[in-house]
């Protein structure tokens, strides 16, 4: 029998969600957004998906076809998804930054310039302050490291499961005890089911040894109707499911840490030109922010690359 997933209700309290993400590795919220906001954003992105030619079946399994520019085509995809307030809490818990991101949480007060945020990261380095591994902090702020919509079409293979954060192998290893480095959300825009590829998940994976492979009873699928998301974190494996229905269309943000490369280089998917009509904080996820010493531009409001320092807000 196939194991299930934590299943929750939008209303359900964050740190709920963030504990069962740190036991199972995987999660799903339930309704998060009301059905006609998940519509909305499939009428303005799928007419460019459709457009495609279906492909990618040696890495996703599924023939799928895939976009990255989302905030080109829906800006509202910002305020509508990647702001969800509830998620933002969940992500704050998960990667635990100095500059939380959800409204809720206590802003840390940004630098004024680069220089003050230089001076702040030195003083840091001589004091050498420990880590503690239960309350972070685990990075200065997270960003986005992938962004796009996928849809998954006809097709009889399933992906291979594997982890987000394969992609820094050899470089950083798969280590069960560190603290997470990347959480990923998909979203549904239409309903996920058994036939049309609901995402497979591993429950449990993110505490395995690199070296060991999931058995097919030991997989679980995010079943769930649109205006749902999956959560997982970067040590958990998952992979995309083979549909024999109709194609199911999702959009998927990965949250990493601020001190690692983002896969998606999003100055080029997400422009100034197209960051500066988004919500500050979306653009500050996007990447146009800095820590005190990664990341500064000379002349910028570290808080806010997009800005001079004592330009209005």
């Amino acid at each position: 029998m196939s194991p299930s997933l934590a299943t929750f209700r939008a209303t359900d309290p964050p740190d709920d969600i963030a504990e069962a993400l740190r036991r199972d590795g995987a999660a799903v919220v339930r309704e998060l957004v009301a059905p006609h906001v998940a519509d909305a954003i499939a009428e303005r992105i799928v007419p460019t998906l459709r457009a495609q030619e279906p492909g990618g079946e040696s890495f996703f399994g599924a023939p799928t076809r895939g976009m990255g520019d989302i905030f080109v085509h829906a800006p509202e995809i910002a305020g509508d998804l990647l702001l969800n307030e509830t998620l933002l809490e969940v992500a704050d818990a998960i990667l635990l930054p100095q500059a939380p991101m959800a409204a809720s949480a206590a802003q840390s007060r940004p630098s004024a310039t680069w220089e003050e945020g230089l001076d702040a990261a030195f003083e840091d380095y001589l004091e050498m302050k420990p880590r503690d591994p239960v309350l972070g902090p685990n990075c200065h702020h997270y960003r986005l490291n992938i962004s796009g919509a996928r849809q998954v079409c006809r097709g009889d293979a399933h992906q291979f499961l594997h982890r987000e954060m394969d992609t820094f192998r050899p470089f950083l290893e798969h280590d069960p005890e560190a603290p997470e480095r990347a959480l990923a959300i998909a979203w549904a825009l239409t309903d996920f089911t058994l036939e049309n590829g609901a995402t497979r998940l591993v429950p449990g994976s993110h505490r395995w040894p690199r070296d060991r492979s999931a058995e097919e009873h030991e997989v679980a699928r995010a079943v769930m109707p649109k205006g749902s998301a999956a959560l997982w974190t970067g040590k958990t494996l998952h992979g995309l499911a083979a549909s024999r229905d109709e194609s199911r269309t999702s959009v998927t943000f990965v949250f990493m840490v601020d001190w690692l490369t983002t896969e998606e280089n999003q100055f080029f998917a997400i422009p100034p030109e197209v960051a500066r009509g988004l919500p500050e904080r979306a653009q500050q996820l996007i990447g146009y922010r800095a820590s005190p010493a990664l990341g500064w531009v000379s002349d910028r409001d570290p808080d806010n690359l997009l800005r001079t320092p004592g330009e209005p807000r």
